[in-house]
């Protein structure tokens, strides 16, 4: 049985299709963070055949392997008989694989108490007054004591945008990290995307500015093995990252697409780009430094003049020689002026 067989096994035993996903058949990639809830997916990468799953309890935020197959045929066998034979598929291994992920937390909480004391009491002290302050009903953590404690742990405060402290509309020089509140008033944390500028990549979001203080802080002095756990609630509401980073950076890149479309082009090269996308046919123009073709009779061209550095059009050649068109005073003009003329809707530039 191969993983297209398996499917149609699937199929043909009614398995509820929001209870697993065959990621060798996806079309496109799909955050595990969106796959439905509690379901089981079976991979294949590296030579073998694994079925993994994630947002299990008691530690919820982690995904991994539940069990690994040498060969195609026994993965799909497996997985087959699970689905179709049990209420909770592959319960076990779930139930091996959470508590793998708590002993991993604890394990490195102990390797931060040897390595270092000062960081360890610190964590110790706040699991603590999270406790107490949850038996209360209290605030877990403000920002204030975040940025105490974050210092405490040995973090740059300068890396640092904090909701109440700092402005966090705009990156601050040095900043890296944004705690801050949406416009439905929930709060999240997440990093300044280095691919585009302006636009902060969501790594948490929260109910509450305390459980979001407290996730920061374990991500600044935490252990660095395991996530940090969170919540059956704080895990369904990180579902709503996955797609909203996915929106802001559509959104982004077709801001992006529009304004390089409509922005008058700022060099030669981007001139270029510009008359392609707007579909104006390279026999039409000539620009000086583009090409090692000679310039058609009916081009219009763009000089640039190597003795003055001043950029000029000339126009279609005529009796052997082409007129000067319009000089300009800086090559930002040059460029703008050109390629609006070559765009234009009565196909005669410079007229």
């Amino acid at each position: 049985m191969d993983v297209r067989e398996l499917a149609a096994a699937l199929r043909a035993a009614g398995v509820d299709p929001d209870r697993y996903v065959l990621v060798p058949l996806l079309t496109e990639p799909w955050p595990w963070e969106l796959r439905p809830d509690g379901s089981v997916w079976l991979t294949h990468g590296a030579g073998l055949w694994r079925v993994e799953s994630g947002g299990i309890g008691p530690h919820y935020h982690a995904s991994g392997d539940l069990c690994t197959f040498t060969t195609e045929e026994r993965a799909c066998e497996a997985f087959l008989r699970e689905m179709t034979g049990s209420a909770d598929p592959f319960a076990a291994e779930k139930a091996r694989f959470g508590a793998n992920c708590v002993r991993l937390w604890w394990e490195d909480e102990v390797r931060i108490a040897l390595d270092t004391p000062d960081v360890g009491q610190q964590r110790m002290r706040w699991r603590e007054t999270w406790r107490e302050r949850e038996l209360l009903g209290r605030e877990l953590m403000t920002v204030g004591e975040l940025a105490e404690a974050i210092v405490a742990a040995g973090a740059v405060r300068e890396s640092f945008q904090l909701e109440g402290l700092d402005e966090t509309g705009a990156r601050k020089d040095g900043a890296n990290v944004v705690l801050g509140r949406d416009e439905r008033d929930r709060w999240f944390w997440g990093r300044w995307d280095s691919d585009r500028p302006g636009l902060i990549r969501l790594h948490y979001r929260f109910a509450t500015e305390g459980e979001a203080c407290q996730s920061l802080y374990q991500e600044c002095s935490g252990p660095v093995t395991m996530t940090a756990p969170l919540t059956r609630a704080q895990w369904h509401l990180q579902r709503s990252v996955a797609l909203d980073n996915q929106a802001a950076i559509k959104a982004y890149d077709e801001r992006l697409r529009r304004r390089v479309e409509n922005e008058p082009p700022a060099s030669a090269a981007e001139l270029l780009g510009w008359l392609y996308r707007h579909g104006v046919e390279p026999d039409r123009y000539w620009v000086t430094g583009t090409t090692h073709r000679e310039p058609l009779p009916g081009a219009v061209c763009l000089i640039h003049d190597g003795a003055t550095g001043q950029w000029r059009v000339e126009g279609e050649l005529r009796n052997g020689s082409r007129a000067v068109l319009r000089r300009f005073a800086s090559p930002a003009e040059a460029f703008e002026v050109f390629g609006r003329e070559l765009t234009r809707a009565d196909g005669t530039p410079f007229a």
